[in-house]
């Protein structure tokens, strides 16, 4: 992954957060809460994509570039920069195999920078 799309990803990210946020507050819900499973069951897929296009609309972004998936491959590559034990997210995100859990998982920068780093490169 190049420096652009590194960028590109980390600005989905943290667009993920702030529709969370915006979904949270319009339904009055502590977003500490919310993930827990009888919250999330209560959702729809559909309902979940309705709710994310609308909070994108509501904080200027386009909301035709991002998916109900836009949050879970930010999820998934947030527990993986904060060093969150990839069982547990794997555990999380219902992901069987490493294979499919590492499609969702876009490494940061510095991360990536690590590699050459530790080889003196």
């Amino acid at each position: 992954m190049d420096a652009s799309r590194a960028e590109s990803t980390v600005k989905k990210y943290k667009h993920a957060i702030a529709t969370w946020e915006v979904w949270c507050r319009l339904n009055k819900v502590n977003s500490k809460e919310a993930v827990h499973e009888d919250i999330a069951r209560k959702l729809s897929y559909s309902r979940c994509r309705e709710i994310l296009k609308e909070a994108l609309g509501e904080i200027g972004l386009d909301a035709s570039k991002f998916g109900v998936h836009s949050l879970r491959a930010g999820g998934a590559s947030a527990a993986a920069a904060f060093g969150v034990p990839d069982r547990l997210f794997k555990r999380h995100g219902r992901w069987k195999s490493d294979s499919s859990k590492d499609r969702y998982v876009k490494e940061t920068m510095s991360n990536k920078l690590l590699v050459s780093m530790n080889l003196g490169i």
